[in-house]
């Protein structure tokens, strides 16, 4: 294993760090702001589908979740209600876990200088803050990724006994229900101790890690059948995903591998900076990690492996939340080069400033954004305001028009504010055709009172949406009001068609 720091510093370092971490996530949990688009999408679907619906996925809009995370999400929303805590409970649950299990295997399998640098970038990370109270299941892939690479650990140490084998084939056939890329860290995990039983001629063991793998895979077939062959042949997700798949054939597409890693530099990893810096740390503590404890440098590489050889045949995507599953390993990687490269300085104070101005230049950027996320939450599509100002000023024989993408969210609040028998229309997409809003609006002439709503406006090739649309309304008729609150996206109009 790697050098250790004395208990006492590291382990008020880890304390202090997992505190700032739990704080962060909590107070971006207590903000409640109103459920955004994809969020609303899947809770439309958790709302009113039974648990067998659940199963049947694509689903509405699209949503594509694992059935444990699903089902989880459902039971807390019988339980708790149809609030945003109810739907994010879960997440925040899972993302508090996640980084209390960080902290663990950092003290336990690097205890150097390198385990507070991970644990503190895990901690802070806004992309890990932000999916720790998220109604959807990203996170659940942060968590699976380290359970799974705290069973490597467990066996690594060779205190095991067939319970621990029990355990790692019953919580490796459970994650495979709870995190789609979950089966690419199982698999490399058990590959990975396969080969460490084999290299070690321990019959027995093999043996036990063979029924545990034989557990996972009738896992996961169980659950590819009940529904991944159905999102492996999507072409909504394929199209949507298009751009995170490697270009054919993927050899001579070299540049689309820089371009995929500064992505995950800056989401997932949420890092500022300069990417090749990162990336040059991660390679080190690879190297590192392999040399020092070669399972976890070997699993490590593997599910890499596995991850892009699913991306080459176009069965999963490798861009933004979709990699979240990998952040984890990444963190361990800077810590462990940071450590390493400052460890080939001889002179003490030369190697303990390096240490610190890479930890300062890693954390700085994460830091400061859920720093300046914790005093001033965003409420980017935070749509309850205009629903609210909808309630008091909507009068009978008013029409409700909602712009494509903000349909969802009215759709989820809209009984919360009485308006789900309102008069609304919920406009089509019309990317290909903006024409298409311009009959919409016609379609609308002669309102006296047309209530026009937009959130999440898409914007692409120089050409927004809303202002298209505003400007079929603005020919058609007369604008007479205009509510935004501020700090949102959230925009409501009242308009005469007459």
């Amino acid at each position: 294993m790697l050098a250790r720091l004395p208990s006492r510093p590291l382990d008020l370092t880890l304390l202090l760090a997992t505190a700032l971490g739990l704080a962060f996530r909590l107070r971006h949990f207590l903000t409640r702001r109103a459920l955004w688009l994809d969020e609303a999408m899947l809770a439309l679907n958790i709302l009113h589908r039974s648990f067998g619906g659940l199963t049947q996925q694509p689903m509405e809009y699209g949503q594509s979740a694992p059935i444990g995370y699903v089902f989880a999400v459902k039971l807390s929303t019988l339980l708790f209600g149809d609030s945003e805590y109810a739907f994010r409970l879960f997440s925040l649950l899972v993302g508090c876990l996640a980084l209390l299990l960080m902290a663990y295997f950092a003290r336990r399998y690097l205890g150097g200088s390198g385990a507070a640098i991970a644990v503190a970038l895990f901690a802070v990370g806004p992309y890990m803050v932000y999916y720790s109270a998220e109604n959807k299941q990203y996170i659940d892939d942060v968590l699976a990724t380290l359970i799974l690479f705290s069973l490597l650990g467990r066996h690594i140490e060779g205190r095991i006994g067939r319970w621990d084998f029990l355990l790692l084939g019953g919580v490796g056939a459970i994650l495979v229900w709870f995190s789609h890329p979950a089966a690419f860290v199982a698999a490399a995990v058990g590959a990975t101790l396969f080969l460490h039983y084999l290299l070690r001629r321990e019959r027995r063991e093999i043996l036990h890690v063979s029924l545990a793998l034989l557990a996972w895979v009738v896992s996961l077939a169980a659950t590819y059948l009940v529904h991944l062959r159905y999102l492996a042949g999507s072409e909504l997700l394929q199209g949507f995903w298009e751009e995170a798949f490697v270009p054919s054939p993927f050899w001579a597409n070299l540049p689309w591998f820089w371009r995929t890693w500064v992505a995950f530099f800056e989401n997932p990893l949420g890092l500022g900076g300069i990417p090749w810096i990162a990336l040059a740390l991660c390679l080190l503590g690879l190297v590192s990690w392999w040399r020092s404890a070669w399972q976890f440098g070997a699993a490590t590489a593997l599910t890499l492996a596995l991850a892009l050889t699913a991306n080459i045949l176009h069965k999963y995507p490798l861009l933004g939340r979709m990699v979240l599953f990998a952040a984890p390993p990444a963190f361990l990687l800077l810590g462990i080069g940071v450590e390493r490269l400052s460890a080939w300085i001889r002179s003490p104070r030369l190697s303990r400033g390096l240490s610190l101005a890479l930890a300062a230049y890693l954390l700085f950027f994460p830091f400061t954004n859920s720093l300046e996320e914790f005093i001033h939450p965003t409420y980017y599509e935070h749509i309850r305001p205009a629903m609210a100002y909808l309630r008091q000023h909507v009068k009978e024989g008013d029409v409700i028009y909602i712009y494509h993408y903000a349909g969802p969210a009215f759709r989820f609040y809209a009984p919360k504010y009485g308006l789900e028998n309102s008069h609304y229309v919920i406009g089509e997409d019309h990317w290909g055709d903006l024409n298409g809003y311009r009959q919409e609006i016609n379609a609308l002439r002669g309102t006296k009172r047309l209530w026009v709503l937009f959130t999440h406006v898409r914007e692409r090739e120089g050409i927004n949406e809303k202002e298209v649309i505003l400007g079929y309304l603005n020919d058609a008729g007369e604008r007479k009001r205009e509510f935004r609150s501020p700090g949102t996206s959230v925009y409501l109009y009242l308009y005469d068609l007459r």
